[in-house]
Parts: structure tokens; C-alpha cells; sequence
């Protein structure tokens, strides 16, 4: 499994997907990333 490690946030899963604006500390699983707004 690929872990990307994001200002202390991890990031893990297949269908992951990092972004430039996710939030810090924001973990997600097996989910894409999305940054809240």
C-alpha cells in the first residue's frame, strides 16, 4: 500500500488522491482526498 505522508497527515489506499490544498492533519483511507470547504 502507498502512504503519502502530507504536513502530518497521512494519505493511504489505492484510490487515494493527494491534492495541493488537502488539509493538514486530514486522514483519509481508501477514499479520494478532498480539501473541506
Amino acid at each position: 500500500m502507498k502512504i503519502v505522508i502530507i504536513g502530518g497527515g497521512a494519505v493511504a489506499g489505492a484510490g487515494a488522491v493527494v491534492l495541493g490544498d488537502v488539509v493538514p492533519g486530514l486522514t483519509v483511507v481508501g477514499v479520494p482526498a478532498r480539501p473541506k470547504t
